[in-house]
């Protein structure tokens, strides 16, 4: 914060009060612009709004200054393909491969054992990865035409099949 000279009037304590409650202010429009921003990319045919004026008008002499006009809001971004809009809306533990559901979704398509804690006992499931979510898998049942929803935080272990010489007699699913 750059110290000035305090305006007529007001203490020196005032003016670095009216400093922080500018910043402040600037701080908030900066939020609110990107937040603005963010609405935009997600929703690229949506009407964008005017960005919203601060909740708190700058003080002055001890008494609120009027509002400053405000900037015209920026232009929406050029909209993105398909895949791309889908992958940076996306949460990073669905893209990362460091996290679970990131590496599983490196991983479908293939037959796989998933083991499960459930309260004191483990149990499993045989199947396809079919679809990874970000608190969930689904899998793909063998023997019916099944899909199971399976808790991504009860597994315990996955056993991935690479290859069908483990289970010969499957190679036809």
């Amino acid at each position: 914060m750059s110290c000035t000279l305090p305006a007529a009037g007001l203490t020196q304590q005032e003016a670095m009060n009216q400093q922080i409650i500018e910043q402040y202010m600037k701080n908030m429009q900066d939020l609110i612009n990107a937040q603005q921003n963010i609405k935009a990319q997600n929703n690229p045919g949506a009407q964008t709004q005017a960005p919203m004026a601060p909740m708190l008008p700058p003080v002055q002499n001890g008494t609120p200054a009027a509002p400053r006009p405000q900037a015209s809001p920026a232009p929406p971004p050029a909209p993105m393909n398909g895949s791309m809009a889908m992958q940076s809306q996306m949460p990073e533990t669905l893209t990362n491969p460091a996290f679970t559901a990131g590496y599983l979704r490196t991983q479908i398509g293939k037959l796989m054992r998933v083991e499960f804690l459930i309260g004191n006992s483990i149990t499993d499931r045989v199947g396809r990865l079919a679809e990874v979510g970000a608190s969930f898998i689904i899998l793909q049942s063998l023997e019916t035409n099944t899909r199971y929803m399976c808790d991504l935080f009860a597994i315990k272990f996955v056993n991935i099949i690479d290859g069908m010489t483990a289970y010969p007699e499957l190679a036809m699913l």
